[in-house]
């Protein structure tokens, strides 16, 4: 028989005194188990383990489950730094211990008995009406290139939400490694230019983003080049980009997060004067 420990380690060490009494426990199992101290009562009505992950109790000490970029960023999707902690909480919640390192949503997706960590499809929803566009986009591009949801999931998902928070499915690129990728993608085509993630060139490999026929944006986000190897192998796809006739521009992860425009307008400059082509005598 499963015991109550057990039990609490399948569900993120986290679950309700409604959810465990259906299954069989009893009052006074739990209050066995809370003297005995290998549970704690988290809040009334939720019992956990005393190992649980700080960020899952304390969703659950305010009323609700793990949500929107904080479900995400567990599952491994890239994000910007966000450091509170957002929580998802039924419509009718009431009740709830809040704080100020705390986002709660009242969630259409959210019930009593909620899982202790949103599902990745339904946090992306959420992250739709919580989040910036773009960075909901990112959001999206990621989950779907780490495998983490399929498009049917999200499809069923953002049917709840807005036509315009819908509209981002149509945007969404499973190709794209890194948000820095999505950014600059989704930034440089609401200028109608021509831009594509992860295109092989012989010799090369694949670049980041290609602009036009052979401007090269390569984009070195935070945790890049941590060895000699790495940092080396970027020079070489340079220089053979350089070879074969291509303009390379590489962004640091400031340059994309926090100094855009001024890169933007390098970039927009080149193609104003059709430097993203190939000349006529190479064509």
């Amino acid at each position: 028989m499963t015991t109550l420990e057990q039990h609490l380690a399948t569900t993120h060490g986290v679950a309700s005194t409604s959810r465990l009494l259906s299954l069989g426990f009893t009052n006074r199992a739990l209050s066995r188990a809370v003297t005995k101290g290998s549970v704690l009562r988290v809040r009334q009505g939720w019992y956990a383990l005393p190992d649980v992950s700080p960020d899952v109790a304390t969703a659950a000490r305010v009323g609700g489950s793990l949500g929107c970029v904080s479900a995400l960023r567990r599952a491994g999707v890239w994000l910007p730094a966000d450091s509170r902690i957002h929580v998802s909480v039924s419509q009718h919640a009431s009740r709830l211990r809040t704080d100020g390192a705390s986002v709660v949503h009242w969630s259409r997706f959210a019930h009593p008995d909620a899982p202790a960590i949103m599902p990745v499809a339904d946090a992306l929803a959420q992250a739709a009406l919580c989040l910036p566009r773009e960075f909901a986009l990112v959001a999206l591009d990621s989950a779907l290139n780490k495998k983490l949801v399929t498009t049917h999931e999200l499809e069923r998902s953002f049917s709840r939400l807005p036509l315009k928070a819908r509209h981002l499915l149509s945007l969404c690129d499973a190709s794209s490694q890194s948000g820095l990728e999505t950014l600059a993608r989704h930034r440089l085509k609401r200028w109608r230019m021509r831009v594509r993630t992860q295109v092989k060139i012989s010799g090369v490999g694949r670049v980041d983003v290609l602009i036009g026929e052979r401007l090269v944006l390569e984009l070195d986000g935070r945790g890049f080049h941590d060895d000699d190897n790495s940092f080396e192998e970027d020079r070489r796809r340079d220089l053979e980009l350089h070879r074969l006739g291509y303009i390379v521009i590489r962004l640091s992860y400031r340059q994309v997060m926090e100094q855009w425009s001024r890169a933007e307008q390098v970039v927009r400059a080149l193609v104003q004067r059709r430097d993203h082509l190939w000349p006529r005598s190479s064509r």
